[in-house]
């Protein structure tokens, strides 16, 4: 190695990782001038060749991912205030929402190859809790839907513990968990406690969270059950071996998305597994496994995907997991029914 032990260690540190990323992500992704874009690649290039071997690949993808994530975020929060240069025109709709498909026509959004599942993630993903969407449509989120102190704890608490640990310097330990009190020194959670805290754990109608004490240190830590899009070790996921136990296995999504479906399958995406509910919303034993906002109910035959081959989990929460084939996808052949949701109608397969 061509590098003395100290600045190695200072490459291993997540601020200056963070730093390096952003100067990768101004030399190769935003458009430069003509003078500078060759030894603005190089220097690009060498940084990442060097995290190539500090840093397992994954790690790096990921890190690039978040990277993608912030600029996408950036540029729709900008469209949703107006602020964004651009020729589209919007189909005038209530509160303010726009749709997705169209803000998917802006050059900016096309030249980092932005699809409708990765702005509805981003909407998911953002740390700032900046956006809402519904089905097809986005919206920046109305002060007043911000002022729910455990909604707010809640949707913060999902995204560290579920996308973003890195971002915040922090590393996910075995099982996805991080330390509390860590969590708390962040400056997004100025203003809450470690009571704050034990509070939405226990009143999270879908049990997303585990609180405990790690033995032998007697720190709490916590950690989301499911729903990460960065690999967790240790996930504590319960092997699915007889398909008999699960007669409804559904995956529930929106109108926008069951035309590709239909076609092409369901897909991980940015996730790390394709979730799924052992049953409909309100049916005994549904803790969680789909958004409340669901319009299209994807009935899946577990027996016969299993039999090719294909794995799934149970989550503590009771969430069905799967990580699809060997390209993260789950094929329509094991759809056995879909249904839209209200009002109550079954759709065509094919």
């Amino acid at each position: 190695m061509l590098f003395p032990a100290a600045v190695l260690a200072c490459f291993r540190s997540s601020v200056s990782v963070r730093l390096m990323n952003s100067v990768v992500h101004r030399s190769r992704c935003l458009p430069l001038s003509p003078p500078s874009h060759t030894c603005a690649h190089y220097f690009g290039f060498f940084l990442m060749l060097v995290l190539s071997k500090l840093f397992p690949i994954n790690v790096l993808q990921h890190r690039k991912t978040f990277i993608r994530q912030d600029i996408i975020a950036d540029l729709l929060y900008q469209v949703l205030q107006g602020t964004l240069p651009h020729d589209i025109t919007f189909t005038p709709l209530p509160d303010n929402y726009l749709l997705i498909d169209e803000i998917l026509l802006i050059p900016q959004f096309q030249q980092y190859a932005c699809s409708f599942e990765d702005l509805v993630e981003v909407v998911h993903a953002d740390s700032l809790l900046r956006f809402s969407v519904r089905g097809s449509k986005v919206r920046l989120k109305p002060p007043e839907l911000n002022q729910d102190k455990n909604v707010i704890l809640s949707k913060k608490l999902a995204w560290i513990l579920r996308h973003g640990a890195e971002k915040t310097g922090l590393q996910y330990k075995e099982g996805g968990y991080l330390y509390l009190d860590e969590v708390l020194q962040l400056s997004a959670f100025n203003g809450f406690s470690v009571e704050d805290v034990r509070r939405v754990v226990e009143i999270n109608d879908k049990r997303r969270y585990d609180l405990s004490t790690e033995p032998g240190t007697n720190r709490l830590q916590i950690r989301a059950f499911q729903g990460h899009s960065v690999p967790i070790e240790g996930l504590e996921l319960t092997p699915i071996v007889d398909p008999s136990q699960f007669p409804a296995v559904i995956h529930g999504t929106y109108f926008k998305n069951w035309e590709t479906i239909r076609t092409e399958g369901l897909k991980r995406m940015a996730r790390t597994h394709i979730h799924f509910a052992p049953g409909e919303t309100g049916d005994a034993g549904v803790i969680s496994g789909m958004r409340a906002s669901a319009e299209v109910l994807i009935y899946i035959d577990l027996a016969k995907a299993m039999q090719d081959g294909i794995n799934f989990y149970l989550s503590e929460n009771q969430v069905i997991l799967s990580e699809g084939d060997a390209n993260g996808c789950l094929s329509p052949k094991y759809f056995t029914a879909v249904y839209q949701r209200h009002p109550r109608l079954q759709l065509p397969l094919a």
